[in-house]
């Protein structure tokens, strides 16, 4: 798998306070919203990043038991940006890097559900073995219910590469997406949730209006728009919802 970021124990030990004291006030455009990352979603316990089809959905059921409203990240930055009124207890189910079993074993679960969520593409890989394919991505998109956004081109640690590196895999990455999607491409994710505040005005001069690390805890706008953390989901670990 790509992803092979850790988080820390402490971050587990404090992240379901932090939970907890969040959603004490109802839903608004500025309240935190629990934004979960995920990666593979197919039977094979020898990676952490794989979660089971058949794990997903009991997880999906509990989030759907638990009053959450799974929205995209393009409907979350509209949120925000327009300051308009969150459905009750909005939540983001996003997959990075577009794995084929997002399409064979993900969305069937998204459709059964009628869910949203949010893959985050890096654009070189699609068509690879064991990746997305355009029409596969075509057809999600198509559905409604499948939002896609930008994962970089290569996947690089954006900590270890050049300035104009760096520019290109955000610029790049979008025009492709762009191009193949007919879609405005407005959110990134950070591959392994690397950034450094310079990149900001990168992002910002490439067209993106939103970027998401691997930081734990609740999105919120106080992070700022470039900076927003999500809660790293993976075969032993899952949220607490309440």
């Amino acid at each position: 798998m790509t992803k092979m970021r850790r988080l820390p124990l402490f971050a587990w030990i404090f992240l379901p306070i932090t939970l907890m004291v969040s959603f004490v006030s109802p839903a608004s455009g500025a309240s935190p919203v629990p934004v979960l990352e995920y990666h593979s979603i197919q039977d094979n316990q020898k990676d952490p990043y794989c979660v089971a089809p058949a794990k997903f959905e009991e997880e999906l059921r509990s989030i759907l038991r638990m009053g959450y409203h799974p929205i995209t990240a393009t409907e979350l930055l509209q949120m925000w940006t327009k300051h308009q009124a969150a459905v009750p207890k909005p939540i983001l189910l996003t997959f990075d890097d577009g794995y084929e079993d997002n399409y064979t074993h993900l969305y069937p679960i998204l459709k059964k559900y009628h869910v949203k969520a949010t893959i985050f593409l890096a654009t070189s890989f699609i068509g690879r073995p064991n990746f997305l394919t355009w029409d596969e991505i075509k057809q999600m998109q198509q559905s409604g219910i499948v939002d896609f956004e930008s994962h970089t081109v290569h996947h690089p640690n954006l900590l270890k590469e050049k300035t104009d590196e760096v520019k290109a895999e955000f610029e790049q990455s979008r025009k492709v997406l762009e191009a193949h999607l007919h879609k405005p491409v407005r959110v990134l994710a950070y591959p392994f949730g690397n950034h450094k505040t310079y990149m900001y005005p990168m992002l910002k001069k490439a067209g993106y209006q939103m970027a998401f690390d691997s930081d734990p805890g609740l999105a919120s706008e106080k992070q700022g728009m470039f900076a927003l953390h999500r809660i790293e989901t993976t075969t032993d670990r899952f949220f607490p919802i309440g």
